[in-house]
Order: structure tokens, then C-alpha cells, then sequence
């Protein structure tokens, strides 16, 4: 799934979202909307102020109002869950990865380390690399 076919889907919630990473969140991001557009009242309302990768992670800064406490607190467990699954998943590909240097500066959201690998250990972490080279117009180093 794609970011745009995300919006497509969820265009109730998703109005005037746009969003500040790459498309291999996107299936995270639709199991976390789904929770909302299931359990949101008809009367209840729906804000994206934000979503965005900071830190090599997903972040979503958004509001609810006109529903009952109890479902704001499942949003915020669904926001949380999805937000948690990013550190494991490539921003790039959306395959299972680990975050590289989470503790210096600069942060490796497309996971260099992608665990999307074949026996050879380098096919598919090279496509990776190579979308990340193109988008950036930047050398990396070697893994």
C-alpha cells in the first residue's frame, strides 16, 4: 500500500493529512487507522496535526474530540503500538529492519541493516541502499 492509496482509503480521517516519511509505513499506519475509523463515533472528530519520522521513527501528532475517555485511550494504544512497530520496520521497503546509530546525531531511517535479506545476505538490502541513493543523491558507506 502506498501513501496516497492510504489517504484514498481513510479519506474521512485523512482530509488534510500529509505526510513526512517514506511509503514503507504505510501498512503500519493503515492497521492504526483502522482502529480509529472503527471505533470513532459518528459525532466524534478526527485531527492529523502531524505525521512524520523523527528520531528513525514514526510520530503521529493527532486529536480526537467528541468521543467518549475510553476511546481516546484505545487511539492512544493503537498510536503507541504503531509508533513502536516503526523502530523495527524500513521506512523504505516496510520490510523488518533495525535502526542504525539510534544513539549519534544522525539518524539511518531506512534501515541500512534492512533484515529483508537473502541467503547471499545483500540482494535486497542493496535495493534498499540504491532507492535511499537515488531519493538522496548520496554515497553510503559500506554495511
Amino acid at each position: 500500500m502506498t501513501l496516497d492509496e492510504l489517504k484514498s482509503k481513510y479519506a474521512r480521517l485523512l482530509r488534510s493529512a500529509w505526510f513526512e516519511h517514506r511509503d514503507g509505513w504505510a501498512d503500519i499506519l493503515d492497521a492504526y487507522f483502522a482502529v480509529i475509523d472503527h471505533i470513532l463515533p459518528p459525532n466524534g472528530t478526527y485531527e492529523v496535526r502531524q505525521i512524520k519520522e523523527k528520531m528513525g521513527t514514526l510520530r503521529i501528532y493527532d486529536s480526537v474530540s467528541g468521543a467518549a475517555s475510553e476511546i481516546g485511550k484505545v487511539i492512544e494504544d493503537a498510536r503507541e503500538l504503531a509508533e513502536a512497530r516503526s523502530l523495527y520496520t524500513c521506512e523504505h521497503c516496510g520490510q523488518p529492519g533495525i535502526l542504525r546509530n539510534p544513539s549519534g546525531l544522525l539518524h539511518d531511517n531506512m534501515r541500512r541493516a534492512c533484515a529483508l535479506r537473502r541467503p547471499d545476505g545483500g540482494a535486497a538490502r542493496s535495493a534498499c541502499r540504491s532507492l535511499y541513493r537515488r531519493e538522496r543523491g548520496q554515497k553510503l558507506a559500506p554495511i
